[in-house]
C-alpha cells in the first residue's frame, strides 16, 4: 500500500478512535445505569463485586469487537465526506445506545435477557406484551428523547476535547482485533460471577447476548450426530450403530399385530398402522422413523395412577388448572422463597403431589402442546406453526373420540400465542375467552399504558362455574390463568398487598428477608390472589354433584421469571398436583418428570380403568410420569427456554445448558461439572432429538393418516 494511502487510513482511524472513546464513555454510563436500576428494583445482587467488574470487562470487550466492524463503513464514508462519516457515526451511536438501554430495561423488568426469542413472536404478540408491561408510555418516550439529546450533546462537547497519541492508536487497533477474534467471545460466554442465575445474567452484556442469539436463530448450527443415544431418542443406552437402530425400528412395524380396525384404502400412500385396544408390550419402539420421526409404540407401563384411584361407574371428568408463572420456588412447603400458596399447599397434602416436576418451556407458548399433546417444539414452539400445525393426537382429541366434551377457558385473548388455533386443531368443543365473555365480569386493573390482559382468575373460575353444566357426560376442561402475569395488577390490590405483610409474618421472615420480598410485593400479592381464587374454585366445586367424579390437575406453565431465579433449571421447576375425591390414598413423589409425561400417563390410566379406546402407536415425546418416592430422573428430555432458544436438556441427574454441564442436586440445585464423557453423552442424545425435530420442521408427519382418520373427530 502506498505511503499516502497508509497515512489516509491512519488519520481516518485516529478520528474514528476519537469518536469511539466518546461512545465508549456513554456505553459505560449505560452499564452504570443498568446496575443502579437493578439495585433499585431488586436490591443488591449476590456476588456484587464480581458482577460490577465482569459487567465492565464484558462491555468493553463487546464494544471493541463491534468498533472494529463499524470502522469499515465509517472509513468508506469518510473517504468521500468527512462530515458525513461523523454524522453516520453519531446516528449509529444513538441507535446502538438506545438498543442497549431498551435491552437493559427489558432485563430488569423480566429478569431474562432478550435473545433470539424476540423473532419468534408475531407483531400482534409483541404489541400485546409491550402494552401489558406499560413500557411504552409518555414518560418512556420522553426519556428516550432526553437520551438522544444527551448523546448528541456529548459528542458535540466531548469530541473536540479528545486527543489521540500515535502509540494509543496502535494499541487500540491491536486490542480491537484481539477482541474480534479471541477475547470477546471467551469473556462473554465463559466468564460468570458464580452460580447465582440472576447475578450471571446481570453480568452479561445485553446487546452481545441479543445479537448472538439472533444470529443463532437466523443461522442455526449444524448439529453433528453422535454415536451416543438414549432410550426413546436413540433406541437403547450407550454406544449403538445408527444403522442397527433404524433396522430395529423398522422391525417394529413388521412384528406388530397386523389386525386393524382402521378404514384405510388399499392404495393409501401411508402405512397401515394396527389400532387395537389390547395391552401392548411395555417397551417403546420407534416405528418407521424415516417418515414418522416421533412415532412409536405406546408404553403399557405408563399407567402409574391406577393403584391410587378408586374406580367410578363412568369415566371421570378432568379439570386442568394451568397457573401462569406458578413456580416451585414459592409454592408449597420447602419453597426456597417461602410458601406463598397456603391453600395449594393444603390441597397437595390430600393429593398425588410431585415436588420436582418440570415444565417444558420457559414461557406460556409451550404448555398446551407439551402437556396436552406431548408434541415436539418445531422451530419456535408448536403453536407458532399456525395453520401449518400438522394433524396430531392429544389428550383432547382422544378423549373426545371416547365421548368426552372438551372446553378451554382463558381470561385473555386466546389469539395470543395461537392458543385458540391449537385448540381448534384439536376439535375443542368450546373456547371461552375475552372475546366471548358475557357481561357481569370485571377485568383486571389496567397498566400505566391503559392495557389489561383481561379477566382475573376469580372471574375466570366464576365464569366456568356458572357456564359449565354439572350434568351430562364426562368432560375435559383446561383453564389457563392470567393474574400472576406481569404487570401483576389484581382486583382488591390493597387487600392483597396487606396480605403480603401478613404472610411474611406467618412465614417468620426476618427484617432482611422481608425487605427483599417487598421488592416483589406486587408479584407475591398476585400469587396470594390466585391461591385464594383456587380455594374459591375448589370449595365451590365441592357443592356440585359432579365433584365426586372429577379429577383436578394443578401445575404451572413455567416459573415466574420476574423474581430472580437461582439456577437454570429453576425456570422450569413447577409443582404438579392431582387432586380428586376418587383417590383412595395420597402420596408425595420426589422423582423428576415433565409436562411431556402427563398425556401418556392419563390416557393409559383411563384405558386400563375405563376401557377408553386408544391407538397402539403415538407420537408422544414423554414416556410417562415417574411415581417413585425417591429423588431420581429416568427421563431424557429437551426444555425450550423461549421461542428460538432450544439450549436445555436433561438426562438422568444431569442438565445441559448450551455448552455447560450441571449435576442436579437433591433440592433441584445445579452444580457445574467438568465431565467430557457425560457432556458428550448428553450432547449426543440432545442432537438426536434436534435431528428428529428438524425432520418434523421439514414437513414429515407425526402420525399416519390411518390413525388420524380414525381418532381425530371430523
Amino acid at each position: 500500500m502506498p505511503a499516502r494511502s497508509v497515512e489516509i487510513v491512519y488519520n481516518t482511524f485516529k478520528e474514528f478512535i476519537r469518536l469511539t472513546l466518546v461512545l465508549l464513555l456513554l456505553f459505560i454510563v449505560c452499564t452504570v445505569f443498568e446496575l443502579a436500576y437493578d439495585i433499585a428494583e431488586h436490591g443488591t445482587p449476590k456476588l456484587f463485586g464480581a458482577v460490577v467488574f465482569q459487567s465492565l470487562v464484558k462491555d468493553i470487550a463487546f464494544f471493541l469487537t463491534y468498533s472494529i466492524i463499524l470502522f469499515i463503513p465509517f472509513a468508506i464514508i469518510h473517504s468521500f465526506n468527512k462530515k458525513g462519516a461523523k454524522i453516520f457515526f453519531i446516528i449509529f451511536s444513538v441507535i446502538f445506545l438506545l438498543i442497549q438501554i431498551s435491552l437493559s430495561k427489558y432485563f430488569i423488568t423480566t429478569l431474562l435477557p432478550l435473545g433470539g426469542d424476540f423473532w419468534g413472536y408475531s407483531w400482534e404478540d409483541i404489541k400485546t406484551t409491550v402494552g401489558a408491561s406499560g413500557a411504552l408510555n409518555f414518560w418512556t418516550i420522553f426519556l428516550f428523547i432526553i437520551v438522544i439529546v444527551g448523546i448528541i450533546y456529548a459528542f458535540k462537547y466531548l469530541y473536540p476535547k479528545v486527543r489521540i497519541q500515535e502509540l494509543f492508536s496502535i494499541l487500540a487497533l491491536i486490542l480491537c482485533i484481539g477482541c474480534l477474534f479471541f477475547i470477546s467471545s471467551a469473556v462473554n460466554e465463559k466468564w460468570l460471577p458464580g452460580q447465582d442465575e440472576h447475578s450471571n445474567n446481570l453480568s452479561l452484556n445485553k446487546s452481545w447476548y441479543f445479537y448472538k442469539q439472533s444470529f443463532k436463530a437466523a443461522f442455526p448450527p449444524n448439529e453433528e450426530m453422535s454415536i451416543y443415544s438414549d432410550n426413546y431418542f436413540g433406541e437403547g443406552t450407550g454406544p449403538v450403530s445408527l444403522t442397527d437402530s433404524t433396522s430395529r425400528a423398522d422391525t417394529a412395524i413388521n412384528t406388530t399385530n397386523t389386525t386393524t380396525t382402521d378404514n384405510t384404502s388399499s392404495n393409501s400412500t401411508t402405512p397401515v398402522i394396527p389400532v387395537t385396544n389390547s395391552v401392548v408390550e411395555p417397551s417403546i419402539r420407534l416405528v418407521d422413523p424415516g417418515n414418522y420421526p416421533f412415532l412409536h409404540t405406546i408404553n403399557g407401563s405408563q399407567d402409574v395412577l391406577s393403584p391410587y384411584f378408586n374406580k367410578a361407574g363412568q369415566p371421570p371428568s378432568i379439570v386442568i388448572l394451568l397457573v401462569e408463572g406458578l413456580g416451585r420456588a414459592f409454592t408449597n412447603r420447602g419453597a426456597y422463597l417461602g410458601n406463598w400458596t397456603p391453600f395449594i399447599d393444603s390441597l397437595s397434602q390430600h393429593s398425588l403431589y410431585w415436588e420436582n416436576f418440570l415444565s417444558e418451556g420457559g414461557r406460556t407458548f409451550a404448555v398446551l402442546p407439551s402437556l396436552l399433546g406431548s408434541l415436539p417444539f418445531g422451530k419456535n414452539g408448536f403453536n407458532e406453526l399456525g395453520d401449518n400445525m400438522p394433524k396430531h393426537l392429544s389428550l383432547l382429541s382422544l378423549l373426545k373420540y371416547n365421548g368426552y366434551s372438551t372446553h378451554f377457558y382463558y381470561g385473555g385473548d386466546s389469539h395470543f400465542d395461537n392458543l385458540n388455533l391449537y385448540m381448534t386443531k384439536n376439535n375443542i368443543t368450546s373456547i371461552n375467552d375475552l372475546n366471548n365473555c358475557p357481561s357481569g365480569y370485571v377485568k383486571m386493573p389496567a397498566s400505566s399504558a391503559g392495557f389489561s390482559w383481561g379477566y382475573g382468575d376469580k372471574e375466570l373460575f366464576r365464569r366456568y362455574l356458572s357456564t359449565k353444566s354439572s350434568s351430562g357426560g364426562p368432560s375435559v376442561n383446561v383453564l389457563l390463568t392470567l393474574s400472576t402475569h406481569s404487570p401483576f395488577l389484581v382486583n382488591d390490590q390493597d387487600y392483597y398487598l396487606k396480605k403480603v405483610e401478613q404472610r411474611m409474618n406467618e412465614l417468620r421472615f426476618d427484617e432482611g428477608k422481608k425487605n427483599e420480598a417487598r421488592n416483589y410485593k406486587y408479584n407475591y400479592a398476585s400469587i396470594l390472589y390466585t391461591d385464594d381464587a383456587i380455594r374459591y374454585f375448589i370449595n365451590e366445586y365441592k357443592k356440585r354433584p359432579d365433584f365426586n367424579n372429577t379429577v383436578f390437575i394443578i401445575t404451572g406453565d413455567h416459573r415466574m421469571p420476574e423474581i430472580p431465579m437461582s439456577t437454570k433449571i429453576d425456570r422450569y421447576h413447577v409443582p404438579f398436583i392431582i387432586y380428586s375425591p376418587l383417590l383412595k390414598k395420597t402420596a408425595t413423589f420426589q422423582s423428576i418428570s415433565t409436562h411431556f409425561d402427563v398425556t401418556p400417563t392419563l390416557l393409559m390410566w383411563l384405558r386400563n380403568s375405563y376401557g377408553i379406546k386408544l391407538p397402539t402407536m403415538a407420537h408422544w415425546i414423554g414416556d410417562g410420569i415417574d411415581a417413585s418416592a425417591s429423588f431420581r430422573n429416568i427421563h431424557s428430555y429437551p426444555l425450550m427456554q423461549t421461542k428460538n432458544t432450544l439450549i436445555d436438556f436433561i438426562m438422568g441427574m444431569y442438565m445441559l445448558n448450551d455448552d455447560k454441564l450441571f449435576k442436579i442436586g437433591n433440592n433441584m440445585d445445579l452444580e457445574p461439572q467438568q465431565d467430557e464423557a457425560k457432556m458428550h453423552q448428553l450432547e449426543g442424545s440432545f442432537n438426536m432429538f434436534k435431528r428428529k425435530n428438524d425432520k418434523f420442521i421439514s414437513g414429515t408427519k407425526l402420525v399416519p393418516d390411518s390413525i388420524i382418520n380414525k381418532y381425530l373427530p371430523k
